[in-house]
């Protein structure tokens, strides 16, 4: 999201529906979304559980990740935008 447009969405949000205080901007809001999100696609009964990579099967322990799913390659960037994508890489 643009910066531009990140500013726009804070100003309507908190200023004029005051739905968040003025610390909160709305890229915190969605990344903490995001993030609660993606814990609970983890769950096998989950409806979007299944749309995740596999798990990866070796562990090497070199470095600790967010997360022990296999890293797709992203070919284009309408890919690399998508939902799970991002949470995949966010934190790697």
């Amino acid at each position: 999201m643009s910066k531009e447009l990140s500013g726009r969405i804070d100003t309507l949000l908190i200023y004029r529906y005051g739905f968040a205080s003025e610390s909160e901007h709305v890229d915190v809001l969605l990344d903490r979304v995001c993030v609660d999100l993606f814990h609970k696609i983890h769950c096998s009964e989950h409806c979007l559980h299944d749309i995740l990579p596999p798990v990866l099967s070796q562990c090497h322990d070199m470095r600790h990740w967010a997360h022990s799913f296999v890293l797709p390659q992203c070919n284009s960037n309408l890919y690399k935008k998508s939902f799970i994508n991002y949470c995949l890489f966010k934190d790697v």
